[in-house]
């Protein structure tokens, strides 16, 4: 009968706790950007955390460890994302449960312990499991048979779907599976190599690392084979809660109930719900994980996920952004596991939604062009999903979706011989900001006038439009192209600053600046019209994005700092590099160390108080020969004009500049450094936020701080008094508790030798239930107390307290001695062919559990036999 554990987090919280009273330490979930591996995009196992341990490379603290680890699969090797929303089983975001031993126990407790949490902890029936084992592994299939498995609900299968490696070379080694078996109303073939359909899913792997294999193929035995097992818990919460689809649980139904206020007219496809309800998921803890939308990696991957999100729901009648209202939801149902998270969904919200309305943006056009195609049309040709890409930020499996659901085919060597071109082309982004002209028709003999530095907005007209590489008269709505004015306030990508974004309209359209660069003389503008159209000639305003504002203090800011720097560390520190953005800076330096927190916290001080000090920010042009002159600081091998613009901050730095900048340093509010690191070999870089920046920053680790001191019912001041005094506590406490122990289990252990020994022949034996001992550490203590006053020669069978499953804990030694007339394992023998016992060790020891009722029945045919045997 299946335990009563509907509830998602409880299985979360049973299965932890199950594995933490069998020894483990519990881990809490990593992130989903994995801990120095640039091997993998994300975190998609939980062994992932731990894979240095498996490899040997560290020195695990804790030999038996369990984890609910966060995992996504979408990108790399492992990518679930076109599959979801069209099975029953497939996420991009999941939570792996498992348990780990590194050389601790191996595949008979590992065994053991699953079995038990499933059909005891779980309740689980037997008959309703199915288990598999690589066909080479004949111990694993006799310990499944020892715990009671019917053979005829075991399999064997090959190296695809039972055997484990970490890579070509390295450790190894043969799995066991669990499946679930829904029943014969579901259609499916028993599990075995040849499986096919949905009546048997399986629901955990049990990883059997005891090789290593090297280069020729050759497996040679580990010295610490090590245990990894992976359990879905969406899956294992379908099967308690009498489902067969993961999406159907209870964690998924808050999320449901948000998408679908979103749209209260009409009920929302149930695909589109999964595809939304999974990638809501995905995208907030990628955001929580600091994964922010871009055109590359990770970030390119969490782009994927919510323009994916996006178009199920359009075609659902969701035209307006809707994806970051659903955020809240899924903090709410993640709150119990992730507490934290919930701290963070205004931002995750923020992010999310920003990315929404630039999507929003060119989804409907996309849509319209495609499906005007496929009116007209059968397959849809690469051209297009080329030009869908790369014109309206559709990413191709978006539009493999679409494909799918109309069953229709795509050529994707089109496609692929398009992506090819658009490389030699400079049609990209990064050709678009190489120098030089390239991938445009000849660009106006026109010297663009800047006048960003008096203003963020003017009027001017269009003298120039181009669209894939050819000059056009003009752009319409969802058109991608560049366009060129005689005045323009954008600044242009230069010295580390990012090119300014925002808008450009005319009387019939708008075109949304999505980057602006410059080529020679001409400052380009890069991005989309979204409304109307633009035509060559048009008279147009031109207004920046008001977030240069921050982009304007982060820029002034970094001078400070290139001068705190030069002014704490010497004159040996040069800039080697920058990037400044509405959001944060980044500055590269020639420096052969890191900075000390000292270092850092002077930098800090000296930057803030340049701020504090409202210094005039000031701009002069002069020749470049007399700016050199002057000591003026400058990227020597950079090209510059021979007139040249100086930067004055107050008298703390002068540099060559042509970046947008504030008036005083008092507009930058605040600064502070969040992270210093090394980039190359003498180089050093420092990340720094300023501003609101700054204020949100500060304002988080002052809330985690606060929530230490409520923890430590303490004020924040004396956090640190309280955590030192907790320690020593804590140690004092452990070391008295220990103490404790091994005085109580010597006076235990006198109780029982007067009560239960005995003599044997020219030793002793000792057979007897200790009720005190609920677990195998405590039973342990009492045998170490009376093996201290054990003649040369004993046996030893010591019972714990039986707990409410009918199982006890119990050890088996043999002396030296006495080893030569009978061994732990020929009584650990004995007792299996009478009752259930889980448990194994050496000849001298022996140690498990064991399922019996009648205990004292039990001691005394174990007395018995053990009187009869010895000789």
């Amino acid at each position: 009968m299946v335990v009563s554990l509907v509830n998602t987090d409880e299985i979360r919280e049973t299965f932890l706790k199950f594995f933490e009273q069998h020894g483990h330490t519990v881990k809490p979930s990593s992130s989903l950007i994995p801990a120095k591996d640039p091997s993998l995009l994300f975190t998609n196992a939980g062994m992932v955390p731990f894979k240095d341990q498996f490899l040997g490379i560290d020195t695990p603290k804790s030999l038996k460890v369990v984890s609910s680890q966060r995992c996504l699969r979408a990108g790399g090797k492992h990518n679930d994302l076109d599959n979801v929303g069209y099975t029953s089983r497939h996420h991009t975001f999941f939570e792996m449960l498992g348990n780990f031993s590194f050389g601790d126990y191996f595949k008979e407790q590992a065994i053991s312990l699953a079995w038990s949490f499933l059909t005891e902890s779980l309740g689980l029936s037997p008959e309703k499991l199915w288990v598999t084992t690589y066909y080479q592994d004949e111990q694993a299939r006799e310990i499944w048979l020892a715990q009671g498995v019917d053979p005829r609900r075991m399999s064997q299968c090959g190296d695809a779907d039972n055997f484990w490696s970490m890579g070509e070379t390295g450790p190894c080694g043969p799995c066991t599976e669990i499946f679930y078996d829904h029943g014969p109303a579901v259609p499916g073939t028993e599990p075995g190599d040849d499986h096919t359909g949905d009546r048997y899913v399986e629901i955990w792997n049990l990883v059997f690392m005891q090789f290593n294999r090297d280069a020729s193929g050759q497996l040679t035995d580990l010295p610490k084979p090590c245990v990894d097992t992976g359990m879905g818990l969406e899956r294992i919460a379908a099967v308690m809660q009498g489902l067969q689809d993961n999406y159907q649980i209870d964690i998924f139904q808050p999320i449901y109930d948000s998408i679908q206020a979103n749209s209260p007219s009409k009920k929302i496809d149930f695909v589109a719900m999964k595809v939304i309800a999974d990638h809501a998921r995905a995208a907030t803890f990628m955001v929580w994980d600091q994964i922010h939308p871009s055109n590359e990696g990770r970030g390119y991957v969490l782009r994927r996920i919510i323009r994916r999100a996006l178009r199920f729901g359009f075609q659902q009648g969701l035209d307006k952004p809707f994806l970051s209202k659903v955020v809240a939801s899924v903090g709410s149902v993640m709150a119990a596991a992730y507490p934290k998270l919930t701290r963070e969904i205004d931002r995750i919200a923020s992010v999310i939604h920003l990315e929404e309305t630039q999507f929003a943006r060119t989804l409907a056009s996309g849509l319209k062009l495609l499906n005007t195609h496929l009116e007209t049309t059968g397959d849809i040709p690469g051209e297009l999903v080329f030009k869908l890409y790369d014109s309206y930020g559709f990413p191709a499996d978006l539009t493999r979706d679409i494909a799918r659901e109309k069953q229709v085919a795509i050529d994707w060597d089109g496609f692929s011989l398009c992506m090819s071109e658009q490389k030699s082309r400079s049609r990209s982004h990064q050709k678009f900001k190489a120098a030089g002209q390239d991938g445009f028709a000849t660009l106006p003999q026109v010297n663009t006038a800047f006048c960003g530095y008096e203003s963020s907005s003017a009027n001017s007209t269009l003298c120039y439009l181009c669209q894939e590489g050819q000059q056009v008269d003009s752009l319409s709505q969802g058109d991608e192209g560049y366009m060129v004015t005689e005045l323009t306030p954008f600044y242009a990508e230069s010295g580390g600053q990012v090119g300014d974004i925002g808008l450009i309209k005319a009387e019939a359209g708008e075109f949304q600046v999505n980057d602006t660069q410059r080529h020679g003389p001409v400052v380009v503008h890069h991005g989309i019209v979204t409304a109307g159209q633009l035509r060559h000639g048009d008279s147009v305003s031109l207004v920046v994005d008001p977030v240069r504002n921050q982009t304007m203090k982060n820029h002034t800011a970094t001078h400070i700092l290139h001068a705190a720097l030069r002014s704490i560390l010497g004159e040996g520190v040069f800039q080697k590099g920058s990037l400044v953005e509405p959001n944060r800076l980044r500055f590269d330096f020639s420096h052969g160390s890191a900075l000390s927190q000292q270092q850092i916290n002077s930098v800090e001080q000296w930057v803030n108080a340049c701020i504090q000090q409202n210094l005039d920010v000031m701009s002069q042009e002069m020749p470049l020969e007399v700016a050199k002159e002057k000591g003026v600081m400058a990227l020597f091998d950079e090209k510059y004009d021979d007139q040249v613009r100086v930067l004055s901050i107050g008298s703390v730095s002068h540099e060559l500049c042509g970046g947008t900048h504030v008036d005083n340093t008092g507009s930058i509010g605040y600064f502070k450094v969040i992270s210093e690191s090394s980039v190359a070999s003498g180089v050093r870089r420092i990340e720094a936020v300023t501003g609101l920046g700054a204020y949100r920053w500060l304002d988080k680790k002052y809330s985690i701080l606060q929530e230490a001191s409520h923890l430590l019912a303490t004020s924040v001041d004396h956090v640190l008094d309280a955590l030192n005094q907790h320690t020593s506590q804590s140690q004092q406490l452990s070391h008295a508790y220990g103490v404790l122990e091994q005085q109580y289990a010597q006076t235990i252990a006198k109780q029982i030798n007067t009560v239960d020994g005995s003599p044997l022949g020219q030793g002793y034996l000792l057979c007897s239930q200790i009720n005190q001992c609920d677990e195998l550490k405590r039973l342990r203590l009492v045998f170490d107390a009376c093996q201290s006053t054990a003649p040369h020669e004993y046996v030893m069978v010591l019972f714990g307290r039986v707990d409410q499953g009918g199982y006890c804990p119990f050890i088996i030694a043999v002396s030296e001695a006495a080893s030569t007339k009978l061994t732990a394992k020929d009584v650990l023998n004995y007792l299996k062919k009478q009752i259930d016992v889980r448990g194994g060790g050496k000849h001298r020891m022996v140690q498990g559990s064991l399922c019996y009722a009648g205990m004292e029945d039990l001691k005394g045919n174990v007395t018995a036999w053990i009187g009869r045997n010895i000789t």
